[in-house]
This record gives structure tokens, C-alpha cells and sequence, in this order.
């Protein structure tokens, strides 16, 4: 397999014949006549032919070079046609990591009205509640809990909800939980991934933080939701869940709003990638949805993460 001459050689002995001379060839490469002239006779050496004719006013092809011509044409065409493509595909492309309970109940209901916008765009979601994931992944946005960091991405405050003791109607009676916080320690608490949430719970209600230690813990939000819905016992859920997970779903809030944990989100976007049109306009229609009355109303309706 014969040795390829270098691509800017090529390049230059293309806009040369095209144009048929040095200095429009200079003017459509943006560079120096000479940096042209130096392509064009490295080309020549590594063929061992001339390529061209020199004359007073321009530069002729040889046969050699009329044959070279219309292939290297339409090889760059086609290179530059699929450049533009892979251009054109990352432009329209919004890569997304959020914690599964934004994934799946606030993010996803809201993308299907943003991609009937502009169905050009291609948003790839991922979720993880761990949180070396959302160090170690790339990414052009994240919504994450809590007050993060991570280098290359600008932070700020995205969305804060409030979550609630609740569980189902039977639970509450059997329990008589109404009205009354001081039930809660005799009760199976069901939480996220440690007691914390519970014990700060217990602490904002003026009781032992001790006393939540106790109970189920799980690292899956789902199971967290069907463990209150199975009678299972109290779990810190958004509030309005019963409305928005599932119309038969039997779940209140014996407390009310007495006791309460709010609860942080942020949104990361990846500094070099910011101005890009297609993360630009996710991140703006973000940020109007949660800033949305109703999304923080209604959709505050999960549990955490």
C-alpha cells in the first residue's frame, strides 16, 4: 500500500487547481502564499512528478495533476460532509445524570413536551444515587441532591422540595398517628440509604434523634414508596405523592407539614460545553420548570433521590 502525502498538501494542491493559483488557493486556505507553495512542491516531491505548469499568470495542471484533481475534490467533499455531520449530531446532543427519583418522576414527564419543540435534539438520561458517579462520569448536565462540587462544571441551586412523614391510611390508624409525633418512635420508619434523615427529622420535632434508629433501610426509592404503600411503615416521602404516583395509592401525611426535611437539588453544566446552543436551551427550560408553580406544588411527589 502506497505511502498517503500529507492531508494540508492535498488540501493545498486542491484549492490550487480549483483555483488556479497561488494566491486565491492562499485566500481560500487562509494561509501564506508561500505556506501554499511549500504544499504544493512537497506534494511533487513525494509523487516525483510535477503537478503544475508555472506561469507569469497562474498555475496550469499537468496531466498528472488533472487526473489528481476531480479524486481529491471529491474526497474532501466528503470528508467535510462527514465532519459536519458528527458537528451537527454533537450540537444536538444533551447528555443528563440525575439522581433516579429526578430522573424518572421529575425529568422524564417533562421531557416529552421539550423534544416535541425541537425533535432534532437527542437527550441521553442516566441516574445513579451514587455519588463517585457523578465524579468520575462526564456530562454535559447534572441534577444532583445536595450542595456539590465537581472541576469543569459550574453549580448552581436548582429546586427545593420538602419531605414529609407519610404512609398509608391504615398504617396511621393502626398506629394513631394523627396529630401526634411523639407516635412516631413506637413506628417502623422506613429509610434512604442511613437513619440521618430520620434522626434530623426527630430533632426538628424535638424528640430523640435516637429513637429513629430503627427500622428498614434501603438504597432503591421504589421499594421506599412500596413499603409505605404495603403498610409496611412512615417513610419521608415528597408531599402530594398520593396524587402523583398513583390515583389508588392510599398514602397521607398523618403530621401534616409540622414535621418537614427540605431537600436541595443542583444543576451542574459542564463549563466547555455551556454555550453550546443544545445544552443552553435544556438548561433554560431546567430552570423554567422549576421554577414552575405548579412543578413545585405538584411534583414535589417522590421520595428522595
Amino acid at each position: 500500500m502506497y505511502k498517503l502525502p500529507p492531508l494540508n498538501a492535498l488540501r493545498s494542491f486542491e484549492s490550487v487547481g480549483r483555483n488556479g493559483s497561488v494566491v486565491s488557493a492562499a485566500r481560500d486556505l487562509n494561509v501564506t502564499e508561500p505556506a501554499v507553495s511549500r504544499a504544493i512542491k512537497i506534494l511533487e516531491d513525494h509523487f516525483g512528478i510535477a503537478l503544475f505548469h508555472r506561469h507569469t499568470n497562474g498555475m496550469e495542471l499537468t496531466e498528472q495533476g488533472k487526473l489528481l484533481l476531480p479524486v481529491m475534490s471529491e474526497a474532501l467533499r466528503n470528508i467535510s460532509d462527514a465532519c459536519g455531520a458528527i458537528y451537527e449530531r454533537r450540537r444536538h446532543r444533551v447528555s443528563i445524570l440525575a439522581t433516579p427519583f429526578i430522573a424518572s418522576h421529575w425529568l422524564a414527564r417533562r421531557l416529552s413536551s421539550y423534544l416535541a419543540d425541537d425533535a432534532q435534539v437527542s437527550v441521553f438520561v442516566h441516574s445513579s444515587f451514587r455519588f463517585d458517579e457523578l465524579k468520575r462520569a462526564e456530562f454535559d448536565i447534572a441534577l444532583w441532591y445536595g450542595d456539590v462540587e465537581k472541576a469543569g462544571y459550574a453549580v448552581e441551586p436548582f429546586l427545593t422540595m420538602t419531605r414529609v412523614p407519610t404512609c398509608s391510611e391504615a398504617f396511621a390508624e393502626m398506629h394513631e398517628l394523627a396529630e401526634d409525633a411523639t407516635r412516631l418512635r413506637d413506628c417502623s420508619l422506613i429509610h434512604e440509604f442511613d437513619y440521618s434523615d430520620w434522626m434530623h427529622c426527630f430533632e426538628s420535632a424535638g424528640l430523640d434523634p435516637m429513637d429513629a434508629a430503627h427500622g428498614i433501610v434501603s438504597d432503591n426509592f421504589e421499594l421506599t414508596i412500596q413499603s409505605a404503600l404495603n403498610d409496611v411503615g412512615v417513610a419521608l416521602l415528597f408531599e402530594n405523592i398520593a396524587e402523583t404516583i398513583t390515583s389508588r395509592a392510599r398514602l397521607i401525611h398523618p403530621l401534616g407539614s409540622t414535621i418537614a426535611v427540605p431537600v436541595q437539588y443542583s444543576m451542574l453544566i459542564q463549563e466547555c460545553r455551556r454555550d453550546d446552543p443544545a445544552v443552553h436551551e435544556m438548561a433554560e427550560f431546567l430552570r423554567a420548570c422549576a421554577r414552575s408553580p405548579t412543578t413545585r406544588r405538584a411534583e414535589e411527589a417522590s421520595p428522595l433521590h
